[in-house]
């Protein structure tokens, strides 16, 4: 019986395998036997490609400051002009200088320019504002941090934060900035993933960011002069290249996510099983074990020792012949 038992508790291991590998090959949308799909798969993993694709037909907006001002670009702290048809930060010691356009909020969008740090530690690019207020740290915020030399000892660093009167680090890079140097930026934000490229170069990639949309601005700090020039937001091109993956991660948060799933499901789905396979094999012991002292219980037939009469076995006498026997 044990025996048994062990070859039926095999039956929901088996099972939640098959599920297992069906849901699988369902979520990744893998197609065995044709190869396009697991090509496709491939692709995205690849990333010489590190170019997005956008629409030019999209503009939201676009501001190369030619007039001499900044229209609807709104100051937090800092001094701002708009100098040599540049927009222009300056500030002293560690004090934050913040603008943000307040023209018009954004979703699933790309947000690209120039930008150059001439004195100061770091310059900054936020993006999916939802409010933003003088202070440390004070609104609600994504936030793109090139570092080029911070006394809290961070240098040649590219970071990304969330701000929320407070500040979430999320992901950092290694990048080699310079002062006096202009680079052109570009910001993808498509909902909780953000892409970062300088020069068109992917930086990093991130999926789960607190904000998914909102306004976009300017930052810099520790005494800074920065400059920015050519702003321009666009509509992603949902026609373009596969979004880059996440930094150092060779698969998609979402791949993760579902591979997750199918092994929490699987576990669940085996669990519940062998739960029910077990209550079947217990319920088919316990019949059997019944059956058995039933059996027992019905008395056995033999014959009388004098005149060959049946008689239960259990009867100490014959009613055939009258005769007495004791029984051993």
């Amino acid at each position: 019986m044990k025996k048994r038992s062990k070859i039926n508790l095999i039956i929901p291991i088996i099972l939640g395998l098959f599920f297992s590998l069906s849901v699988m090959f369902y979520t990744l949308d893998f197609n065995i036997g044709i190869g396009d799909k697991f090509s496709e798969s491939r692709n995205m993993i690849n990333l010489k490609s590190e170019r997005m694709k956008f629409s030019q037909n999209h503009i939201y907006y676009t501001e190369n400051f030619d007039v001499g001002v900044a229209d609807q670009w709104e100051t937090i702290e800092g001094t701002w002009i708009v100098e040599s048809n540049q927009y222009k930060a300056t500030g002293t010691g560690g004090v934050r200088v913040r603008s943000y356009y307040s023209g018009q909020s954004f979703n699933d969008y790309t947000y690209e320019g120039d930008l150059k740090l001439v004195s100061g530690n770091e310059i900054n690019l936020i993006f999916n504002v939802q409010d933003i207020f003088p202070g440390v740290d004070q609104g609600h915020y994504c936030q793109i941090t090139l570092f080029y030399n911070d006394p809290g000892g961070r240098k040649d660093t590219v970071v990304l934060y969330s701000t929320h009167n407070d500040q979430t680090e999320h992901t950092s890079v290694p990048y080699d900035f310079k002062h006096n140097q202009w680079y052109h930026f570009k910001v993808l934000s498509n909902g909780s993933y953000v892409a970062f490229f300088l020069d068109d170069s992917l930086i990093f990639s991130y999926s789960g960011l607190f904000y998914s949309s909102g306004y976009i601005g300017v930052k810099s700090m520790f005494g800074p002069t920065a400059y920015w020039d050519n702003i321009t937001v666009s509509k992603i091109d949902e026609s373009g290249d596969q979004f880059p993956l996440e930094s150092g991660n060779p698969f998609p948060l979402e791949f993760l996510t579902n591979i997750m799933i199918v092994i929490v499901g699987t576990a669940i789905f085996i669990i519940i099983t062998g739960v029910i396979v077990r209550k079947r094999i217990v319920s088919k012991d316990e019949v059997s074990r019944h059956k058995k002292l039933k059996e027992l219980e019905i008395p056995k037939i033999s014959n009388c020792p004098f005149c060959y009469a049946p008689i239960n076995d259990k009867a100490l006498f014959c009613k055939q012949c009258g005769s007495s026997f004791k029984k051993n």
